[in-house]
């Protein structure tokens, strides 16, 4: 009897040995492997670089030029009527970002160089003697970078003409001092020059006389305490626009 409780002993200790083997290797198999550690001995899934592209300086300028989006140009100027034989105060602004790029420009009779790279801002006073529609134009190796349309109207009836005098333009943007020479002709000694330094009106007489003759000319300023409020000088001869110059 004793032999025979024994034997079913040993038998129940080796299902158990068995079962637990059985067990464990299945519970093993479960388990995940352990995840490699990278070369800075973090452990987890290799990470990927996302390559961000596109201008760092993004688009200062405006008028994003369509064939190189590194290369942009601007052209700014007060709307208003313009009549041929008046001129317009336009400012150009450039950008090339890296590399060599000729900016030249179109504007009513005048056309030259703006730079050959870099940023840059330009300011022309165009006179425009001709009526139609037409274009100012930024162009970026000989091909247009951006334009923008005026329509000049064919000239006032009127008796005198003025018109101001692009090269003697002066403009002292650090102390807020503007000069500039006004040419006219055809005009009465009693008709008045007018400027407008932002809310100061100036005027002064003509002058002269049929017998001593008229003056041509007269040089004007403009001198300000601050910064200009407003952005443009207008001046005029009686109610005839010679034309406007930027402040900024």
């Amino acid at each position: 009897m004793m032999a025979w409780q024994y034997r079913l002993l040993a038998l129940f200790a080796a299902f158990l040995l068995l079962f637990g083997c059985t067990a464990g290797q299945a519970k093993a198999a479960e388990s995940p492997s352990p995840e490699k550690a990278d070369a800075n001995g973090t452990i987890g899934a290799p990470t990927v670089a996302h390559e961000l592209t596109g201008s760092p300086m993004g688009d200062p300028l405006g008028g994003m030029y369509a064939k190189d989006p590194k290369i942009t140009c601007s052209i700014s100027f007060r709307d208003r009527l313009i009549y041929a034989g008046e001129s317009l105060d336009v400012s150009f602004s450039v950008y090339s970002g890296e590399g060599s790029v000729d900016f030249s420009y179109e504007c009513g009779s005048d056309s030259g160089k703006i730079s050959s790279g870099g940023l840059v801002k330009l300011d022309k006073l165009c006179l425009f003697t001709q009526p139609g529609a037409q274009a100012i134009r930024i162009f970026a190796d000989g091909e247009v970078c951006t334009e923008k349309p005026v329509e000049v109207r064919p000239s006032q009836p009127q008796n005198g003409s003025c018109s101001i005098d692009a090269s003697s333009v002066t403009r002292d943007l650090q102390a807020y001092y503007y000069e500039m020479r006004i040419d006219f002709e055809g005009f009465a000694p009693t008709d008045e020059l007018r400027w407008v330094c932002d809310y100061t009106t100036a005027t002064r007489m003509l002058g002269g006389d049929e017998a001593a003759g008229m003056p041509r000319s007269e040089t004007i300023s403009c001198n300000y305490p601050e910064m200009p409020r407003k952005d443009y000088i207008e001046v005029y001869v009686g109610e005839t626009l010679c034309g406007t110059i930027s402040t900024r």
